[in-house]
């Protein structure tokens, strides 16, 4: 790699780059211009050439203030915000799109590139191949990020154009170099943008009213010890405003818009939030933090560029994949896992119930860990989603009653055949006529079933009058015969064995039956039943319906 080192250096050299410090720096074209453009650039070959070289943008013909000359259409530029000043900006030039160490990616090489990266921009037309997708006008750089609701976006997306709306910011404190100013300070305006820290790496969760519902991550961030307001300005710029660096930005709305009658006087530093058309039409916004002296009191012109620039993240609405009530009875390990996925799912409301508390025989596979270790199973899934997850809807219930008539699809996964048989009498004796799944597993997961009843299928126990048909039964029927079953504790107690990873797929496959349902309300099939070979990591279905038994106790029908 050396050999291709030195033939790079050579290369730019005779192109004319020279030289300064350790960055080789060269006008581009190296002759004559495009249509009068011409421009100045550093390239430094730090890494290379595994690493693609960084390019720097010096000049724009002779005029070094890029912040201010850089025409507002070009694009697939960078701007590096490096002080509060958005003046100290530098900017880099991206045209090295999928680079790799090869041979040919030499100095003439990354020249051309510059060279065609300049007539696309000069010219306004790019080959497909060149035009990358570019998700920002202003790219996101900053250390910090703002998280707001998805949902206040599409909201503020209504607002009228060029018009400032005004809001309550409600957001983790910022950051100050002071830790004194940073607790006495309750109004976030009232901070100066000069003492908030620039290298806080924190984020920040934000949303733009009270009665905003606030979603499970946010609530654990903002709590009454530890919560800012701040009074936030929001502008949906007009689609004909452009701009292409910070500071244009901020020409721009200091120039149209009066700040001088809309500022209050213990407004030091105003959060501004602003939505505006990018590119193909995309929809982008940003977040700054302005100075208070940006604003000349007596002009209404720009009188500095103090700006902190923060990157923005929605918090994604919730997904309505699962849009039913769902009822999970028995929270071991199986029930634990399902419960997870559906929380992960955004189930629009789940409820579980689990009268059993976690021991240490449970610890490996559930769940829950030690940490739960002699407290109730049920309660420890609640608290665990409420950790993890950013939108919680899991309820416990005082008993397996009311989980079942306040559920719209049943899911039963209880571990022992006699609480099967307790719930299946007790559905049965209430006439139970909702969709249940039922689901267990054998010792080692060689053989899973699930079983799907609704009220134009048969019952579970018709399930286990038609058992002989399956034929994928016999084979797993023989494994399991020849595997201990139980094993037993120096107590007495018996403990099922069983493999995490199957019964994950297990709970996986649970989900999808239950979203399928959601989605076409009814199931794909009467019963499925998976068999794994001990040592198989893949495993075989078989899948049918489930035919009434008129000599079943449940008469022909649902339950």
């Amino acid at each position: 790699m050396g050999n291709m080192i030195e033939a790079t250096i050579a290369e730019l050299q005779t192109l004319g780059f020279v030289l300064s410090g350790s960055v080789f720096e060269g006008r581009v074209p190296a002759k004559g211009d495009i249509d009068g453009m011409y421009i100045t650039v550093g390239i430094s070959l730090q890494g290379y050439p595994y690493k693609q070289p960084n390019i720097r943008l010096l000049k724009i013909k002779e005029e070094s203030e890029l912040y201010r000359v850089i025409p507002k259409t070009w694009r697939h530029i960078d701007e590096w915000l490096i002080t509060l000043d958005s003046r100290d900006s530098q900017f880099y030039i991206c045209c090295l799109h999928n680079w790799n160490a090869k041979d040919a990616y030499k100095g003439k090489f990354i020249y051309l590139r510059i060279l065609e990266w300049l007539r696309s921009n000069v010219m306004r037309k790019w080959k497909v191949d060149e035009d990358l997708p570019s998700w920002r006008i202003l790219p996101q750089l900053s250390s910090k990020t703002l998280f707001i609701d998805e949902k206040a976006l599409v909201e503020l997306q209504k607002h009228e154009p060029k018009t400032i709306y005004t809001g309550t910011m409600y957001h983790q404190p910022y950051k100050m170099h002071s830790l004194k100013k940073r607790k006495q300070i309750v109004d976030g305006s009232e901070c100066l943008l000069s003492e908030i820290s620039q290298d806080d790496t924190r984020h920040y969760f934000s949303f733009i009213n009270a009665g905003e519902r606030l979603s499970q991550i946010g609530s654990q961030y903002l709590t009454k010890t530890n919560v800012q307001t701040s009074k936030l300005r929001f502008i949906r710029l007009p689609a004909a405003y452009q701009f292409k660096t910070i500071y244009q930005l901020l020409q721009t709305i200091v120039v149209n818009f009066d700040w001088k009658s809309l500022l209050e006087k213990q407004e030091l530093t105003i959060p501004l939030l602003i939505m505006f058309k990018g590119d193909a039409g995309k929809r982008e916004v940003i977040m700054i933090l302005l100075d208070r002296a940006c604003f000349d009191e007596s002009t209404g012109v720009i009188a500095n560029n103090q700006v902190l620039y923060m990157n923005v993240d929605s918090l994604p609405a919730k997904s309505e994949g699962i849009s039913k009530c769902i009822g999970v009875l028995g929270i071991g390990t199986l029930g634990g896992y399902v419960c997870n996925l559906l929380v992960k799912k955004n189930a629009y409301k789940l409820f579980i119930s689990d009268p059993d508390e976690l021991r240490l025989h449970n610890i490996d596979t559930h769940v829950l860990g030690s940490f739960y270790l002699g407290r109730s199973k049920a309660n420890g899934l609640e608290a665990l989603s409420n950790i993890f997850n950013q939108y919680n809807n899991l309820e416990v219930m005082q008993d397996d009653t009311e989980v079942a008539l306040k559920s719209e699809i049943l899911v039963v996964v209880v571990g022992d055949n006699q609480s099967f048989d307790r719930i299946l009498r007790d559905l049965v004796n209430r006439r139970y006529d909702k969709p249940v799944i039922w689901a267990w597993m054998s010792s080692k997961n060689i053989l899973q079933d699930i079983v799907m009843t609704t009220p134009d299928t048969g019952c579970l126990n018709c399930y286990y009058m038609s058992l002989s048909d399956i034929k994928l039964r016999f084979k797993a029927m023989e494994e399991i015969d020849r595997t201990i079953v139980h094993t037993f504790d120096f107590c007495g107690n018996s403990h099922t064995i069983s493999s995490i990873e199957k019964t994950n797929l297990l709970s996986a496959q649970i989900a999808a039956l239950i979203e399928y349902y959601c989605k076409h309300d009814k199931f794909p099939y009467g019963f499925i039943n998976i068999y794994w070979g001990e040592n198989e990591p893949i495993p075989i279905y078989e899948t049918g319906e489930l035919a009434r038994k008129s000599e079943c106790f449940c008469g022909g029908g649902q339950l």
